[in-house]
């Protein structure tokens, strides 16, 4: 074989090695970009999912802080138109005609669980309400000395035992209503404290007359 088909073999062999050589970049290439395509694509993804997880996170939780809130004004409105309806009460209690209160506050003072000696704190204003003579003697009740004396007589009966009730020189802080002061116990029969047990008893029939819905009046 000459020299010059020698060299034209060497050459043919040398441009397929260097076209195959070329063809395997090609395809290692072609590889590496699909294979970088493909990570963009799950990166893409999962930066798509996790945008969604927030997005959905975030609605979700500005819907809960705005039943949140509702729910917030809701109590308030609710604790608004119970004080309305305590104070309301209170106005009337005080209003009530003296025969009227009288009979409450005896079968007050009678449930009170009073005893011994006892004295009574009430508003200054309400001080001849207590020692009211005239009323007994209307009403031909036993006891010159009022109220106080009246109710002292139907504790001891009741009590089997001597129970004193006097008035006490101190103004109560209240605007109606009593304290029973003993030496071991006092008892609240402010007019505060007696609508505060009402309600607290009545709950629930207070809360079909003053909410639509009734439900839960706090």
């Amino acid at each position: 074989m000459s020299a010059d088909a020698v060299i034209r073999k060497i050459e043919e062999k040398a441009s397929r090695e260097a076209a195959e050589l070329l063809r395997a970049g090609e395809t290692a290439a072609q590889q590496g970009r699909d294979r970088m395509m493909w990570d963009a694509q799950q990166q893409a993804a999962a930066l798509r999912a996790e945008a969604e997880r927030k997005a959905g996170d975030t609605r979700r939780s500005s819907r809960q802080k705005a039943e949140l809130e509702a729910r917030v004004r809701l109590l308030e409105e609710k604790r608004a138109l119970l004080r309305e309806a305590k104070a309301l009460a209170c106005e009337k209690l005080r209003a009530l005609p003296e025969k009227e209160w009288a009979e409450l506050m005896t079968a007050v003072v009678l449930r009170s669980g009073a005893a011994g000696e006892m004295d009574v704190v009430a508003p200054a204003a309400d001080a001849q309400r207590y020692q009211n003579t005239r009323y007994c003697r209307e009403n031909g009740l036993p006891g010159s000395g009022g109220l106080l004396e009246y109710w002292s007589a139907l504790l001891t009966e009741q009590n089997g035992a001597p129970c004193v009730l006097l008035l006490s020189e101190e103004a109560a802080p209240f605007s109606g209503g009593m304290r029973l002061c003993g030496e071991t116990f006092d008892i609240d029969l402010s007019d505060g404290a007696l609508l505060d047990t009402v309600f607290a008893e009545q709950e629930q029939a207070l809360a079909a007359c003053l909410f639509e819905n009734g439900g839960d009046p706090v």
